[in-house]
């Protein structure tokens, strides 16, 4: 069962914060100048809340893009769902946080045609309680699956949708995110194990590509 939590218990992971952090501290001035009355400045205040440094912060990281390469184009939601899931499997993962990197709802109010997005909006209102919900999100293994398709309908077709959505596993080190073109962007700090993460991804029709597009 996928079960609402704060978004503060799912940024108590160390890496995922530092991701998360990054990127908070790249857009917030952006964000700041556009502000233009007290209730829009406290708005952009209330959607960064991960601004503070890291606690601890990686030397190095690596950051690696994967597309799934085994089945028709037509099955490919479905494909990199279920390797994905596979993966996460053989990595002995249990659950994983989802959260975007700012604090706002993955539920969209775009109007969409796109029956497959739509259907799996449906089960994310459901989920959710409310569209408002802005906090995260945490995964069981055995919901995993699901939960990947649902991230690739919305990438893929919702444009208003938070442009990055974060996946991590609850005792990771590793970050993954799926951008519009459908592929995993994976990033972890530089450590001997990354390697290995590597190889299971191969082996579950994953293809290691150098840019999206």
């Amino acid at each position: 069962m996928i079960n609402r939590i704060k978004r503060q218990e799912a940024l108590r992971n160390s890496y995922l914060y530092h991701e998360i952090q990054m990127l908070q501290s790249v857009f917030y001035p952006d964000c700041l100048e556009t502000a233009e009355t007290e209730e829009e400045l406290a708005q952009v205040k209330k959607l960064f809340d991960a601004l503070a440094p890291a606690p601890t912060e990686p030397e190095l990281s690596e950051y690696w893009i994967f597309r799934y390469s085994a089945q028709p184009t037509e099955n490919y939601s479905k494909g990199l769902a279920a390797s994905f899931t596979a993966c996460m499997r053989k990595w002995k993962v249990e659950a994983l946080y989802c959260l975007p990197h700012i604090k706002t709802s993955i539920y969209s109010q775009m109007r969409s045609r796109h029956p497959e997005l739509t259907a799996w909006r449906k089960w994310l209102r459901e989920i959710c309680g409310s569209p408002a919900y802005d906090e995260a999100f945490l995964i069981p293994i055995d919901d995993l699956t699901e939960w990947m398709e649902l991230l690739f309908w919305i990438g893929s077709c919702d444009g208003s949708a938070p442009e990055y959505i974060f996946i991590s596993p609850t005792t990771g080190n590793f970050t993954v995110n799926i951008c519009r073109y459908g592929n995993l962007h994976i990033s972890a700090p530089l450590q001997k194990g990354n390697d290995a993460l590597k190889q299971i991804l191969l082996s579950e029709g994953m293809e290691e590509i150098s840019r999206c597009g």
